[in-house]
């Protein structure tokens, strides 16, 4: 059994949706420099991101739970 790790990318698009700029970057950075998707597509409201999810094919999306427009 080979312990190398996969270089496949498990996520196409991960969407975050958060409004604290702090910890959207945190988030961003981990995803990147572990590279689990091609995409990381950050939004602040939820009804911009809502719209997006709407749209695309998205394979994960992490949502804060106290934004400004809506309950997470």
């Amino acid at each position: 059994m080979s312990s190398e790790r996969s270089t496949a990318i498990p996520c196409r698009e991960i969407v975050v949706i958060e409004d604290d700029l702090f910890i959207q970057q945190a988030i961003r950075d981990m995803v990147t420099e572990a590279n689990f998707a091609e995409i990381v597509t950050v939004l602040e409201r939820a009804t911009p991101a809502i719209a997006h999810i709407q749209t695309r094919d998205c394979d994960l999306v992490l949502v804060d739970l106290g934004l400004p427009d809506m309950s997470g």
